[in-house]
């Protein structure tokens, strides 16, 4: 998969980045030798230092701006093709039935997607360049040292195999690093989640096993790759050793005949970027697959689906039945729900702190695993606003368009006028988040309401929606999510019930265990 489009402007400008370093090293080193050795043949007097002098700070400057090149053309253009594929993988898992646990997969393309980016960067311009830069080596000696080329020929063969030799011992090192440290992190995650605070007072004892694994893959890992830079030394001065041993007689007194040992003895440092490539190749070859698997896989749906004994029943896309359905935090669970929940009006969760508002939230929404002896069913899309929206630290633009990629200027300033942010709709190019404007408390839960409208998703699971907000201002939010409600599931999880919220059906979760929860419409 290529994460963007060809662009030669910046393989060429990387190129010369590379190729201009080199030849500075080489000319700077041969000036110095070349005024030593002038001195003390006397001919120090009629020596010409200007033109080296000159070439020299000529190469930097060439450097310098070739590298300012390379980063506007190519990481410009990598970031606006990052953020599509982004994304265009971010909206499959939203939309994805609430059977798939969507935080995980999220995290898990998102690790792909930076891997498949750092390919272009890490990979591909240094194996550009270090390959052109060989080509370019092996030019200059054929030109003036031939009676070098066996050695820069054989040096170049030997590189060569040792490359392809490490490429293959990592792959299966990376592979490995990467499915214990995805383990580790699973491990952790639910360690982190459902264990008491006190039992961490011992480090996580029970991910001993999975930490040990990760730890052993990363020292494996890390130990191939001092393996993959010592050979690299050692094929430099294996090289320079034989340069001296075949020395032509011919070649004596030639003003060039340091260039191929310079060359040689520079090799750890200008091809060291290629050998540290080979870990983020393999990284990226193996995010490629796994992206290209979900993006040639079809998208996943929602069907309509009937918990009815007997007689099916088809439901609509803004209803949601549940049948002793309830969430589960390792060895916790929530109280068993049996109910159909239906648009119209809007339903409101109410309970004491630490009840499982947000746990029903949830797992109603697909994040958080539900009790499996528990049934729900779903046709419409679902929609779940955290209690703290997460705001990227991009335009406003940016974050209100992840809930809709074809939004445009008009429906982007509905949506900020539903939440209540209308004020925000001359400045939609604001870059907000860190390092922008710092959006308080009360419009990160609006700007999550703004994402709920672009969606069109049939229902809306709201997490604390009024929290943080001054009365006048929930009001108003609330009245137009009970008009809302008239054609969308509204199910809001809140202490707080606002007055103009209207008729709105109430699920108390506060309910003694064994008994059925409280489901009353109050107006």
């Amino acid at each position: 998969m290529r994460l963007m489009p060809r662009q030669p402007e910046a393989f060429i400008l990387a190129f010369v980045a590379a190729a201009t370093s080199l030849a500075l090293l080489l000319l700077s080193g041969w000036f110095i030798a070349a005024s030593a050795l002038a001195g003390l043949v006397g001919v120090a007097a009629t020596f010409n230092y200007v033109i080296p002098a000159a070439s020299i700070r000529l190469l930097a400057f060439t450097r310098i701006g070739a590298g300012y090149g390379f980063n506007y053309f190519a990481h410009e253009r990598l970031l606006d093709r990052l953020q599509f594929l982004r994304e265009q993988l971010f909206q499959r898992v939203l939309k994805a039935s609430t059977e798939i646990p969507k935080e995980d997969e999220a995290q898990k393309l998102d690790q792909h997607i930076n891997a498949l980016a750092n390919r272009t960067l890490s990979v591909w311009v240094p194996l550009a360049s270090g390959v052109g830069l060989a080509i370019a080596l092996l030019f200059v000696v054929d030109v003036y040292l031939p009676e070098w080329l066996p050695i820069a020929v054989g040096f170049g063969l030997l590189l060569g195999g040792f490359t392809v030799w490490q490429k293959r011992t990592l792959a299966p090192l990376v592979a490995a690093q990467l499915a214990t440290q995805a383990s580790y992190r699973a491990a952790l995650d639910e360690q982190l989640r459902n264990a008491s605070l006190w039992s961490l007072r011992d480090g996580c004892a029970g991910l001993a096993r999975e930490q040990s694994e990760w730890q052993s893959a990363q020292s494996a890992l890390r130990k191939q790759q001092d393996i993959g830079l010592r050979g690299l030394r050692g094929l430099s001065l294996l090289s320079v050793f034989a340069c001296f041993l075949w020395l032509p007689e011919s070649a004596l007194g030639n003003p060039l005949l340091l260039l191929l040992p310079l060359a040689l003895l520079a090799v750890p440092e200008w091809l060291s970027p290629l050998m540290r490539a080979l870990v983020p190749a393999e990284q990226a070859k193996l995010a490629a697959a796994a992206i290209a698997a979900d993006l040639s896989s079809p998208s996943p749906s929602q069907s309509p689906v009937s918990i009815t004994s007997g007689s099916q029943t088809t439901i609509s896309k803004s209803e949601i039945q549940l049948d002793n359905f309830t969430w589960r935090r390792g060895c916790r669970t929530g109280q068993p729900i049996t109910c159909t929940l239906r648009a119209g009006a809007p339903v409101v969760l109410t309970a004491s702190s630490g009840a499982g508002k947000s746990s029903l939230m949830l797992a109603l929404s697909g994040l958080l695993t539900a009790n499996e002896q528990g049934r729900m069913a779903s046709a419409g899309s679902i929609h779940y606003c955290a209690q703290q929206p997460y705001v990227l630290s991009a335009t406003l633009r940016e974050n209100l368009r992840i809930a809709d990629l074809g939004a445009g200027e008009s429906r982007l300033v509905a949506a900020l006028d539903f939440a209540g942010l209308g004020y925000l709709a001359a400045e939609l190019d604001i870059w907000i988040g860190e390092k922008g404007r710092v959006l308080s408390g009360g419009e990160r839960k609006r700007l999550g309401l703004a994402r709920a409208w672009l969606t069109g998703a049939e229902i809306w699971l709201l997490d604390e929606p009024f929290d943080g907000l001054d009365e006048k201002t929930a009001n108003i939010l609330a009245a137009r999510l009970r008009q809302q409600a008239t054609q969308t599931l509204v199910v809001i999880a809140s202490h707080r019930v606002m007055d103009a919220l209207g008729g709105h059906t109430v699920i108390n979760l506060d309910s003694p265990p064994g008994c059925p929860l409280s489901l009353a419409l109050q107006e």
